[in-house]
């Protein structure tokens, strides 16, 4: 028998959260809590697969040593999974998540393409940045982020929330939230050119050292978006830290600073290293589009040559008729 998830409040507020969705800034999101039942909470603590398994360690842009399960390992975890994973592309949860956010026919992606399950460490964090904007395997458009907090016993004050700015390249500017990853706490949020995220460093006590940040997150997509929000294919785009904005000449580095700055200059060259990598794969692809066109044009040019050839004798046999006719 499988578990019941959501809690009913989910389903039957739908609209209500709707509207929050709507009206959010500094972009569309809402944050639903309670969002699992007791039980099915209680089962995905229980079953989330420890630091210690075999899932692996990866390290990006923000967060180093975290662990990332995708789609081949969420079944692996535990029956309450295994649920999940049937709940998230069944169509009654679908057509929530779409009178949610008003995405229609939100796709469900059989991957988990950077999501799954994902656990953070003290001293991780994730910098500023937009995601993805087309799924590299099946090109459709990425809408929106789901994320759930799993971890218990988790308070505001230990970091890891969920920062929400206007402005990437000034997060200063304009609107900026924090959502808390308190446990068992849903948040949906629309994926654009425009939903600058990412996540506090995470500061948990010593007392509390062994306390991970631990989510469950699932992107949807969809075929079409709407005219004003496409724009080309690009991967996630990280903003570098803003270092030293009060330093002035004189100033002692701190241990806190050289850490900062070494940190800064390893996101740095990461972001030109990847930058470098788009730059040559649009040149390859530019270079293959010319290629392309070359050959087309002469595959063209082989097509009319007989026709300009007919077109020639036929104007020659007219012009010589023309000439034997009487009186000509």
């Amino acid at each position: 028998m499988k578990t019941k998830l959501l809690s009913d409040h989910v389903v039957e507020s739908a609209e209500q959260y709707r509207q929050s969705f709507n009206s959010a800034s500094p972009f569309r999101y809402v944050v639903i809590d309670d969002f699992f039942t007791s039980a099915a909470w209680e089962r995905l603590v229980e079953e989330f697969p420890s630091h210690g398994s075999n899932i692996g360690l990866v390290g990006d842009y923000g967060a180093k040593n975290s662990i990332k399960g995708g789609k081949s390992d969420l079944p692996s975890f535990g029956p309450t999974y295994v649920d999940l994973d049937s709940h998230f592309q069944s169509a009654e949860f679908l057509d929530l998540i779409s009178t949610i956010s008003g995405v229609e026919e939100p796709l469900y992606d059989p991957t988990y393409n950077g999501a799954g399950i994902h656990e953070n460490f003290a001293g991780n964090r994730n910098r500023l940045h937009i995601d993805y904007n087309y799924h590299p395997k099946f090109r459709w458009h990425r809408r929106l982020n789901l994320i759930v907090y799993i971890t218990p016993d988790w308070k505001a004050d230990f970091g890891g929330g969920l920062k929400l700015v206007e402005n990437g390249f000034d997060p200063g500017e304009g609107t900026r939230k924090v959502v808390p990853c308190l446990g068992n706490r849903c948040v949906l949020f629309e994926t654009t050119e425009h939903s600058w995220h990412g996540v506090e460093s995470i500061v948990v006590p010593d007392k509390a050292a062994d306390l991970t940040r631990k989510s469950i997150t699932c992107y949807f997509y969809s075929q079409d978006r709407p005219i004003e929000e496409a724009v080309a294919r690009h991967s996630t785009i990280y903003v570098p830290d803003r270092l030293l904005l009060d330093a002035q000449v004189g100033d002692t580095l701190t241990e806190a600073d050289v850490r900062a700055l070494r940190s800064y200059q390893r996101n740095v060259r990461k972001l030109i290293k990847s930058l470098y990598g788009e730059h040559g794969r649009l040149i390859a692809r530019l270079d293959r589009l010319e290629q392309n066109n070359s050959k087309l044009r002469k595959r063209v040019a082989r097509v009319e040559q007989p026709g300009a050839k007919m077109r020639t004798k036929v104007s020659h046999l007219r012009s010589k008729h023309k000439r034997s006719k009487p009186g000509s």
